[in-house]
């Protein structure tokens, strides 16, 4: 057993997952289209709360399967330019959908792009507040930590609850610190690849403490438009820190 509780991949395992992320890189390319904030085309479901929306979408190009699940904002936040993100996975001809790993990837995906962003920052900025109503970039990334473990656990149908308060009354961690606790939960999302299938999506999933009943991907898009909102705002903070020391 792995000294982290995970069996490692297997080399089948990295090969397919090598070809799937060939097949991503393909399709972009052959579609390489950009699409205004909020005007994207959507099949299936779609949630929208506090300026964000999360669509899914499903279409089939050359004999691959495409799945894409789009967070954009619709505004602008400090009137810059919108952000947007997108989920896809492909599948090659004639390969089985495999549902949880296409999920799990795009999830590490977003915590490797999270992990990038505060990698190196020093305490001050970690711990800087924009304004007094707003959060600083320590507890806004374990914010992001606590709600992918809970909107995890919601989707695989066993909902677990973290005390979210304590995440942003926490005293700042270092750069090393949040950076090990997102490999940690890199590690802990593998556990949802065997886990995860098209039926969790079809579910109805419950998540007692918020009085919420809703589909596994209603769930699956608003869990991912939620990283991604808050990946934006770390952006964010950072950009208007550097500014404001005339470092922009």
């Amino acid at each position: 057993m792995h000294p982290t509780g995970i069996a490692p991949r297997s080399q089948s395992a990295n090969d397919q997952e090598r070809q799937r992320r060939q097949a991503d890189d393909q399709i972009a390319a052959e579609e390489d289209r950009a699409e205004p904030a909020g005007q994207w085309e959507v099949h299936g479901q779609v949630a929208r709360e506090g300026g964000w929306a999360w669509g899914s979408h499903h279409d089939v190009r050359n004999g691959h399967g495409r799945a894409e699940v789009s967070a954009c904002s619709e505004l602008g936040p400090h009137g810059v330019q919108a952000y947007c993100q997108v989920m896809t996975t492909s599948t090659l001809p004639g390969e089985p959908v495999d549902v949880g790993t296409d999920i799990v990837t795009a999830f590490q995906r977003l915590l490797e792009r999270l992990r990038a962003e505060v990698e190196g920052l020093d305490q001050e900025l970690l711990a800087w507040r924009p304004a007094a109503d707003t959060t600083p970039i320590s507890n806004l990334v374990l914010h992001v930590i606590g709600a992918v473990r809970v909107h995890f656990s919601v989707l695989a149908g066993s909902p677990r609850e973290r005390d979210r308060e304590a995440e942003f009354q926490a005293a700042a961690l270092s750069a090393s610190e949040l950076v090990e606790r997102l490999d940690a939960l890199e590690r802990e999302l593998e556990q949802y690849r065997q886990m995860l299938s098209e039926a969790d999506l079809l579910a109805w999933r419950e998540r007692p403490a918020r009085g919420l009943t809703a589909s596994g991907l209603a769930v699956l898009l608003m869990a991912y438009g939620h990283v991604t909102e808050h990946l934006a705002q770390v952006s964010l903070t950072r950009q208007i820190h550097d500014s404001s020391r005339g470092r922009g």
